[in-house]
């Protein structure tokens, strides 16, 4: 009776032994397939367009030039009022004609001045006119010194809000400030959503900024805002459009393309490779003289008329044939046809 339980036992061990391989084994698989279900997806049969359509329709095909890609900061744009320095600018406009009125008073109230002092000293005139124009001249010097004082005042203002480019296109009334007066430009305050990183000691001297992804523009730096943005209390910073051509309003929210982080390789793709569709940027990649696939940028970063593409947001490579013409007759037939787009990232796990 002893044996026999013994026996039971050992029996009772190699079937929990083999239940827990078959578990592993069944684990292991689980998740080979997961693993699988992030790799890249080609829609199969991709879209086939012969060789004269092609060339009818202007399809053609590039390598895509190899680059660098560098990080990019989450930030807010937002399109400031030309009002402020409108009525800065009147008011230095004054500021100076004032200062020009009391120098040329000053001018002859002290040649005046002069004139009785000389004819006070030999008797040839009386007390009162000397005092008289004593007087003038000290007033005079009193306003000019008011006025300068004033001046002195309005710049350092300036400066506090606007920083030392912006007060030096103002004190010299140039072009910029011309333009964005008469809202031909725009000054846009850049505000960084947290700090800069360590390894970066200045902003870029472009930004590509934006209403939507569709339309995108570039900035040129201006100079780092004195006072912190008081929507986010963080450090913003001016940037310039200098387009006219760009439908802009005072206090627009505009999206901010900021790259202030390492370098890395990447692919470059031109803005004539890329199609939209709802909302999102694709590209089509050849993968055979007739085939072709579709693949999405989403996640790739966008610089005035240029995108830049890592490997971990699509595996292309600058050997590939990418379609540099004719993407938009290619998602045309792609949609007619109803056929799959191919898909980068995880599956939905649905296998039901």
């Amino acid at each position: 009776m002893h044996n026999f339980k013994w026996n039971w036992t050992w029996v009772l061990l190699i079937f929990t032994g083999l239940a827990g391989c078959n578990q592993s084994q069944s684990d292991h698989h689980t998740k080979n397939s997961s693993a699988d279900s992030t790799q890249t997806q080609i829609a199969d049969p991709g879209v086939k367009i012969s060789l004269r359509t092609q060339k009818l329709e202007g399809i053609r095909v590039a390598h895509p030039d190899s680059g660098s890609y560098q990080q990019h900061l989450d930030a807010y744009g937002v399109v400031i009022s030309p009002a402020g320095l409108v009525a800065l600018q009147n008011q230095y406009v004054k500021a100076t004609q004032l200062i020009r009125k009391y120098k040329a008073q000053l001018q002859v109230s002290h040649q005046e001045y002069k004139r009785q002092d000389a004819l006070y000293r030999h008797n040839n005139t009386s007390q009162e006119n000397y005092q008289t124009a004593r007087s003038g001249w000290i007033s005079d010097q009193a306003d000019l010194t008011e006025s300068q004082q004033a001046l002195r005042s309005l710049v350092d203002s300036s400066r506090q809000f606007w920083g030392p480019v912006v007060t030096h296109w103002l004190k010299t009334n140039s072009n910029e400030i011309r333009r964005i007066i008469k809202q031909q430009a725009w000054i846009v305050r850049v505000t960084p959503a947290g700090p800069i990183p360590d390894h970066t000691s200045n902003l870029p001297e472009t930004v590509s900024l934006g209403i939507s992804k569709e339309q995108m523009f570039p900035g040129q730096f201006i100079s780092r805002s004195p006072r912190l943005d008081p929507r986010f209390q963080q450090v913003g910073y001016y940037y310039l459009v200098n387009d006219s051509t760009v439908d802009l309003n005072p206090g627009m929210n505009l999206i901010v393309n900021l790259p202030a982080g390492k370098l890395y390789p990447a692919i470059m793709i031109p803005d004539s490779a890329v199609v939209w569709w709802q909302g999102e940027p694709w590209i089509y990649i050849r993968h055979a003289p007739d085939q072709f696939d579709r693949y999405s940028l989403t996640g790739a970063a966008n610089s005035g008329n240029q995108w830049y593409v890592t490997s971990a947001i699509i595996p292309i490579h600058h050997n590939d044939n990418l379609v540099v013409s004719g993407v938009q007759f290619l998602l045309e037939k792609e949609l007619q046809a109803g056929i799959p787009t191919v898909s980068v990232g995880e599956s939905d796990g649905d296998n039901d």
